[in-house]
């Protein structure tokens, strides 16, 4: 008997317990927001890269066929800025100007034989062309897959220098020329960059660019140049 009342009381003390808890409110479940990177603001940079370009040099003193193809390429490394505004959690806008020097440079020679009275000899006709330095001003359009991780699309004005220089031998005989132009064309592209750490002021970049500087006349309008050139580079940003 004293065992039955002992289980009746432990089981309305459950009763008791189970109708309290079920009277108490029920908190939901907090919910922790994805964090937000903030790309919206004034940045600059540099960068390091490799470039190559189609010279196609048609002139009488590019070769004995008047073309000639110059596949000038070489190093490069620059600096950049630019500013960027976010202006929802997945897109933003922006422009960016950067200038880069550069190594690239393409040579040829040809050696053309004649004779003067009995005496058979060569004429050689050298060429060297080179991008020394070019520069971009282009705007951005990008795309946030995640907030620290950013895809982008960009084109815009491209300025660059070409310098050419032909030297002639015939014998004991020798001449050379030389010229510079700079010329604006165009430029297009797109890359993708990535914060180092959410919310952190550093970010990389890796970037593709292809720039076309139209038709540069050089030596009088003797040569002319169908200037092209391809750029992959990798640049580290700081945002303020």
């Amino acid at each position: 008997m004293r065992r039955f009342i002992l289980a009746c009381g432990f089981l309305s003390v459950g009763l008791a317990h189970s109708a309290l808890a079920a009277d108490m409110p029920v908190k939901a479940p907090r919910m922790v927001a994805a964090p937000i990177s903030d790309w919206t603001g004034f940045y600059v940079g540099g960068n390091v890269g490799y470039s190559w370009g189609d010279f196609g040099a048609t002139g009488a003193i590019v070769s004995p066929s008047g073309s000639q193809t110059y596949n000038v390429n070489g190093v490069i490394g620059g600096l950049q800025a630019g500013y960027n505004w976010q202006f929802n959690r997945n897109w933003l806008v922006g422009i960016e100007g950067d200038y880069q020097w550069s190594a690239e440079k393409a040579s040829n020679s040809w050696l053309f034989p004649i004779t003067i009275g009995d005496a058979r000899s060569g004429f050689t006709i050298a060429n060297e062309y080179k991008l020394p330095w070019f520069a971009t001003a282009r705007a951005r359009l990008g795309y946030l897959p995640d907030p620290n991780w950013l895809v982008y699309v960009t084109g815009g004005v491209a300025v660059g220098k070409v310098t050419g220089n032909a030297s002639f031998t015939l014998g004991a005989l020798s001449a050379s020329v030389s010229d510079s132009v700079t010329k604006t064309g165009w430029t297009i592209g797109a890359g993708v960059e990535t914060k180092l750490g959410t919310n952190s002021h550093w970010s990389t970049k890796l970037e593709y660019l292809y720039i076309d500087l139209g038709t540069v006349n050089m030596f009088t309008n003797g040569v002319s140049i169908r200037a092209r050139d391809h750029v992959v580079r990798l640049g580290l940003n700081y945002k303020f």
